[in-house]
């Protein structure tokens, strides 16, 4: 049976983590019938790498995976890093305390074996029309350069500072101005995740090297924490990372 798909569906793009080959490869063939295309893997790391260079627009995570830790790894990766990529559950009848083990990561929704295409779809649908709905909005901007415009990545931006009327976006391959405040910048649409940590600074929380009580490093850049903002730096960096206590020699 054939089912309407509304034209975004034509055009996503769904990666698959499952640890059996066969059990990917069915649903890989499923998204085919809808019309949607597809990547699978049975390799954690080749999946976390999948969600960097394919840029899927949805993920599927076998839960009665072979290694059940795997499986919440790659979970636990997209809940920290790529928090705008909803993820389904998908696990056996009877597989219910295995699957809520997942619930501390946010899934988009839980399916269970088999997969009937017609609830495979409206999960699908659901879950794009989610995402759309909470918009990860631009990762380009273009800004004007004399006489002509310049495409810029936002995903280079290392970290915004405040500079007047201006702001100074300094990314990985330099620095650009821009006539927009650095608090306008910051409400922007963008699909970087920009925290400000000082009124008159910005960073793109991908690059944070190091931190400390009142300094966060960005490569080479020593950028301050002001006191207004401490208490939500120091509550995002907890919730974000993992902490280690190293023992002193």
């Amino acid at each position: 049976m054939k089912y309407c798909l509304i034209p975004i569906l034509f055009s996503m793009k769904v990666l698959i983590y499952e640890s059996n080959v066969e059990q990917a490869f069915l649903l890989h063939q499923q998204l085919k019938e809808l019309i949607i295309e597809s990547k699978y893997t049975v390799d954690p790391e080749e999946a976390k790498l999948f969600i960097y260079q394919y840029r899927p627009d949805l993920l599927f995570i076998g839960a009665d995976s072979g290694n059940i830790q795997d499986a919440m790894d790659i979970a636990s990766f997209v809940h920290i890093h790529q928090r705008l990529l909803p993820f389904i559950v998908i696990g056996s009848e009877g597989e219910a305390e295995k699957m809520n083990q997942y619930k501390p990561f946010y899934p988009f929704a839980y399916l269970t074996k088999p997969l009937m295409s017609k609830s495979l779809f409206s999960t699908i649908r659901l879950a794009v029309q989610s995402n759309e709905a909470n918009a990860p909005g631009h990762e380009e901007l273009f800004l004007k350069t004399g006489t002509k415009y310049e495409k810029l990545d936002l995903r280079q931006l290392l970290y915004a500072k405040a500079n007047g009327k201006y702001t100074e976006l300094h990314f990985i391959f330099g620095k650009r101005l821009m006539r927009i405040s650095l608090s306008k910048f910051v409400q922007e649409k963008i699909n970087i995740e920009l925290l400000r940590v000082h009124k008159s600074f910005a960073v793109n929380a991908e690059f944070i090297s190091s931190y400390k009580s009142d300094e966060i490093t960005i490569g080479e850049n020593k950028i301050p924490i002001g006191r207004y903002f401490k208490d939500d730096v120091q509550n995002y960096l907890r919730q974000n990372t993992l902490l280690l206590s190293v023992p002193q020699k």
